[in-house]
């Protein structure tokens, strides 16, 4: 969904309710040209909150927001277990220079990111990216559509290194979520009093210095 040449998506319940909204925050430079700035959120753009649907707790990110370590822990700091992030992510969407160095830069991108995102933040990441539609052999599409889970990395072996269009149909055991948190502690230690970094979230509510 676009308005004003931004991105969203909506999360329905099994009813088709609208469960909730979320406008992309930060859009990438690179889209059209390289100087082209990045531009601020739509105005009263709300504040990302964890949804509570069966799943579990559920944080939504959308496109380029994957980037930014900020924008999972300000989800995790308020309970998500899971982050859904919708994309369209190109082959393209790399720079000439980068591109002359590795043509699949991107590609390496997202599968790094995307198991950093996991361990770091000992959480589930559903990434969800365009492929290439069937006959289409010269497109740029990155695909590469995947769960990704602490200690085992990317699952969905239809999508996971393909740049086609497709589906997987996964089953997360969400323990492996809890035993990470168990072993790294990430979130236990973000949630102390005195931790040592501080993000926009504890800015906003007056916390840490």
């Amino acid at each position: 969904m676009r308005r004003l040449g931004r991105s969203s998506c909506i999360i329905l319940r099994i009813s088709l309710a609208m469960m909730g909204r979320f406008w992309d925050v930060i859009r990438r430079r690179i889209y059209g040209t390289q100087n082209a700035p990045t531009s601020p959120p739509p105005p009263h753009t709300p504040p990302r909150h964890v949804l509570h649907p069966p799943l579990g707790p559920t944080g939504l990110l959308i496109c380029w927001d994957i980037a930014f370590p900020e924008a999972f822990r300000e989800l995790i700091a308020s309970g998500a277990k899971l982050i859904i992030i919708p994309t369209f992510w190109t082959l393209a969407d790399c720079s000439s220079y980068g591109l002359s160095l590795n043509p699949q830069s991107e590609a390496l991108f997202l599968q790094t990111t995307l198991t950093a995102r996991a361990f770091e933040n000992t959480c589930a990441v559903v990434f969800v990216n365009a492929g290439s539609p069937p006959g289409d052999d010269k497109s740029s599409y990155c695909g590469l559509s995947q769960v990704a889970i602490p200690f085992v990395g990317a699952l969905g072996d239809e999508t996971k290194e393909s740049s086609r269009e497709g589906m997987s149909i996964v089953d997360v055991d969400m323990q492996v979520v809890e035993e990470a948190e168990d072993n790294y502690k990430v979130r236990a230690d973000i949630s102390e009093e005195g931790w040592h970094y501080t993000y926009r979230h504890q800015e906003r509510e007056g916390v840490g210095g």
